[in-house]
């Protein structure tokens, strides 16, 4: 995974902004044209992911009318638009898609065509390996604009997918596998029979939202297997065997996160006016002693320890 890329109209004048969004947006990231739509001058921000063979973008936009030209048109990469606004629109192969807030389409950048969004949007773009989608799904180019409504399970859990992917920090050896879910993903949205492989992909980018809520909750009291499982609309028994999949348990998880940032804040000196009780008490751990010999057993040493070392 690579910085992403950011990129606002705000502080550049009105009379430049259509321009600029046509040398980066409109010609590096997607090569689509743009019309903007009203009387206000055209505004946009976004934030451009790249990972692996894949790339999202999210963002927002006024009215505009984005087009796939004839001088535009190439290439063999599938677009799926997810929107986020008002009401809007995609047209490519004959035909025309309505799109209510949070449906998505797709569309093909070798095709003519044209996305709507009068009222402006919040959009997220998720720019798909074309040959890839068309071997694993037959018939793909027949999905083109073809609305998905946004109640689609398996869309919900992509746009919740790529939102974490998106504040997680830059770093190697994720790009490949963040592709790989997202494509699973975008497989079985689309209508994809499911197969083993699919499902075991999308159950991976399950857990792994239920581990960043998991990360980010570790003090609440109430941090158990049944609450975060209702968090992500999923059974607990369904999340125990996602984490049993792996050979691990919700419990197991839970405790070495726990113990993890203990240490981290521990060797932290922003930490240090906090006394070990107070950080371990802070990580979720009601009972000292269990918190001690559960340290000493991972570390090979007692928090004290720990922290004199760092």
């Amino acid at each position: 995974m690579h910085a992403p890329m950011r990129f606002s109209t705000d502080t550049l004048p009105a009379r430049t902004r259509t321009e600029a969004w046509r040398a980066l947006y409109g010609r590096e990231i997607l090569n689509v044209a743009l019309d903007p739509v009203g009387e206000r001058p055209f505004a946009c921000s976004f934030s451009a992911h790249a990972a692996g063979r894949i790339a999202f973008v999210r963002g927002e936009t006024s009215g505009a009318v984005f087009a796939k030209t004839p001088d535009l048109a190439g290439g063999d990469e599938l677009l799926l638009i997810v929107h986020g606004g008002r009401h809007g629109a995609v047209e490519q192969c004959g035909r025309r898609a309505e799109l209510a807030p949070g449906d998505a389409a797709l569309l093909h950048s070798a095709e003519l065509g044209r996305s709507i969004h009068p009222h402006g949007v919040d959009f997220l773009n998720i720019r798909l390996p074309g040959a890839e989608l068309a071997e694993r799904l037959p018939g793909v180019h027949d999905r083109l604009a073809r609305a998905l409504p946004a109640a689609t399970p398996v869309l919900m859990l992509l746009a919740r997918y790529t939102r974490l992917i998106g504040e997680l920090p830059p770093g190697p050896g994720i790009g490949d596998a963040v592709a790989d879910h997202i494509c699973d993903l975008a497989v079985l949205a689309l209508g994809a029979l499911p197969n083993p492989s699919h499902r075991a992909s999308a159950g991976a980018a399950r857990l792994a939202l239920v581990k960043a809520d998991i990360r980010r909750n570790t003090w609440r009291p109430e941090l158990s297997i049944g609450w975060a499982a209702a968090r992500q609309g999923i059974s607990a028994v369904y999340l125990r065997k996602l984490f049993a999949a792996e050979g691990s348990s919700f419990a197991d998880f839970t405790l070495a996160v726990r113990l993890d940032q203990t240490r981290e804040r521990l060797c932290d000196p922003a930490w240090q006016h906090r006394t070990i009780a107070m950080l371990a008490f802070e990580a979720g751990f009601g009972d000292i002693s269990y918190f001690n010999r559960c340290f000493r057993r991972r570390f090979g040493m007692t928090p004290s320890e720990a922290r004199a070392e760092a």
